[in-house]
């Protein structure tokens, strides 16, 4: 999205300098590069922390390797920026915002590692940003607005193109003909051939269980992390333990069906009174020991340490259901995940977004070496 630096960089300056744009866009830029070739978790994951919730709201240390690989594009081409964290915060928040937003635009064609590295920002901007309020500063709503419409661009495609049934390699294996001279190497190319067939009706199969396992599921309506009917839940366990499970049996990135299941998962045979809004610290009543342990590996409690605005509702899950509801430790939740213990949502919203995070902590764990 280099090509709404102006935008973007209104959260900083509202009427930034042609130059000054010129030097966010170049900065972007180079961040891009950084975002690819360097691990999630040393700056692409802390970064999208920092454009959510801000660089100077107690995410980051002053030596944070984030920080510093945002900052250090920016100073290269304008050495007027200043190096405080104070002072600079929303300048480095601008620029990340712009270069992460860059990242969901790049094509799909692009090679692997890009494709790769845009849908895992896709899933952590989808978990860290769709249940949150609209923020009050016009020019950030704007920004976060933008790159949630483009991460759910990202997965759907992503998605869609996942659960792409094909016979082309069975095709082509058999219109491989053998001349009367017998080419020398018909059978490279036909042992390549049946392995990419095997592949693909693997892949195939995968997509039909996928759909059948979800089917099952639903109907059953039997929770297997609380071993209980759905029906014998209260309707935030409920909420939570769908999210949950269908996110456990989703091939990545899920559909976009998956929040009309969890509705109807959730709400089927519940009174209306049962389906209003429900406060975040309420919510956290219903978490589990078993919800717990569908979020392990890696462990819920790391995930929550590094990565607290991705995942708001298991952060304050977990911290409510080992700590209980002092209104200190409210508190705390608020400050580590920008996201208030009041916050109010439906049941089904709040499934939906369990959802989210869960689907954020499989990817994280299937890229973990």
């Amino acid at each position: 999205m280099l090509s709404k630096t102006l935008e973007f960089y209104r959260i900083a300056d509202v009427s930034p300098s042609d130059e000054t744009v010129r030097k966010r866009s170049s900065s972007a830029e180079i961040l891009v590069g950084v975002f690819v070739k360097t691990k999630d978790q040393d700056v692409l994951l802390p970064c999208i922390q920092g454009v959510v919730a801000g660089f100077n709201e107690g995410h980051f240390k002053p030596d944070s390797p984030v920080l510093d690989a945002v900052f250090q594009p920016i100073h290269k081409l304008d050495m007027t920026v200043p190096s405080d964290l104070k002072e600079n915060a929303v300048i480095l928040r601008a620029v990340a915002a712009i270069a992460v937003g860059e990242l969901l635009a790049l094509p799909a064609s692009a090679e692997a590692e890009v494709s790769d590295k845009a849908q895992l920002a896709a899933t952590a901007l989808v978990s860290s940003l769709s249940s949150r309020s609209p923020v009050a500063e016009i020019h950030l709503k704007s920004i976060l607005d933008a790159l949630l419409s483009a991460s759910n661009a990202v997965l759907k495609a992503a998605g869609d193109e996942r659960r792409r049934r094909n016979l082309d390699a069975l095709e082509a294996l058999t219109e491989i003909q053998t001349s009367e001279d017998e080419d020398a190497d018909v059978w490279e190319r036909v042992k390549a051939a049946v392995a990419d067939a095997i592949r693909e009706v693997h892949r195939n199969d995968e997509i039909n269980r996928e759909e059948l396992e979800t089917l099952w599921w639903l109907f059953a309506r039997h929770s297997e992390l609380e071993d209980k009917p759905l029906d014998q839940l209260s309707v935030g366990e409920t909420a939570l333990t769908a999210g949950i499970e269908l996110a456990q049996r989703a091939l990545l990135p899920p559909p976009k069906s998956s929040a009309g299941i969890i509705k109807r998962a959730t709400e089927h045979g519940r009174k209306p009174e049962e389906l209003g809004s429900v406060k975040l610290q309420e919510l956290a009543d219903s978490w589990t020991a078993g919800m717990s342990a569908g979020f392990s590996s890696p462990s819920p409690d790391a995930l929550v340490a590094a990565y607290p605005v991705l995942f708001p509702v298991t952060a304050t899950c977990l911290r409510v259901f080992k700590d209980g509801k002092a209104a200190k430790t409210m508190r705390e939740i608020k400050e580590l995940t920008a996201l208030s213990a009041t916050h109010a949502l439906t049941p089904t919203q709040w499934g939906q977004q369990i959802f989210r995070e869960k689907i954020l902590q499989r990817v994280l764990a299937d890229r973990r070496p």
